[in-house]
């Protein structure tokens, strides 16, 4: 059988030719962006960071000079404590003229007060085993006489609620007590946002030197540092 020759013009050579190489440039595009891919995932890097919470070693004093807390039993509920519990709810706004009872009491302690004390609360984890507990009102099942004075970390101070609102949810979600403290300067409303409480100027600034600045400051968008000032029942 004869062999039938099969013959193309010019324009069509040229067609061919296009394509042709059309579709080897493609080839070799796709071939880069894999290769593109591969290398951009071998050199990606994730680092998961977790943030510590702020943990005070306070020395250890005699158990003859502890103040014993005692508790009405039948009235008490258990209660687990747990820090991100405790800090989600935890009273977040407070007025300067609010009267309060804070009490510095252990784990267990501070789980069966609040089992058994009813009423807005805000909890601050001084150290391993020890928390001051704030409460808008006296609890009858603590026998501990409370302080009234308060002391925290102010973070800044301005005349808008909501960008103090704003600062303390950041703050709250890296793992910080805080709350809103509204106030009167010269007949001016001012809304600050503070971080623990406290029932001694002493104990905010040791939890002060423990927190670590760079990090609050990055995600509050921040520049200043803060510091202790009375909060609540300051007097004169």
């Amino acid at each position: 059988m004869k062999k039938r020759k099969v013959t193309f013009t010019s324009k069509q050579v040229t067609v061919l030719s296009w394509v042709i190489i059309l579709l080897s440039v493609m080839v070799i595009l796709e071939g880069m962006y894999l290769l593109y891919l591969k290398f951009e995932k071998s050199t990606t890097h994730v680092e998961i960071i977790e943030i510590p919470p702020v943990i005070i070693n306070l020395p250890k004093s005699d158990s003859s000079s502890q103040t014993k807390v005692n508790f009405e039993t039948e009235q008490i509920i258990d209660f687990e404590v747990d820090a991100t519990n405790l800090i989600n709810t935890s009273i977040d706004y407070i007025d300067e003229a609010s009267k309060v009872a804070i009490y510095t009491l252990n784990r267990k302690d501070l789980e069966r007060a609040l089992g058994s004390c009813k009423g807005q609360y805000f909890v601050t984890r001084i150290s391993t085993d020890l928390y001051s507990l704030m409460l808008m009102k006296d609890c009858k099942n603590i026998s501990k006489i409370p302080q009234r004075t308060v002391f925290g970390i102010y973070l800044l101070a301005v005349g808008s609620e909501g960008f103090a609102r704003a600062k303390m949810l950041d703050l709250r979600e890296m793992g910080f007590p805080s709350f809103v403290l509204h106030f009167k300067k010269k007949e001016k409303d001012y809304y600050a946002t503070v971080i623990g409480a406290f029932p001694s100027r002493d104990m905010g600034r040791a939890y002060l030197k423990e927190l670590n600045w760079d990090e609050v400051l990055e995600k509050t968008n921040l520049r200043e540092r803060g510091f202790v000032g009375c909060v609540i029942n300051c007097g004169d």
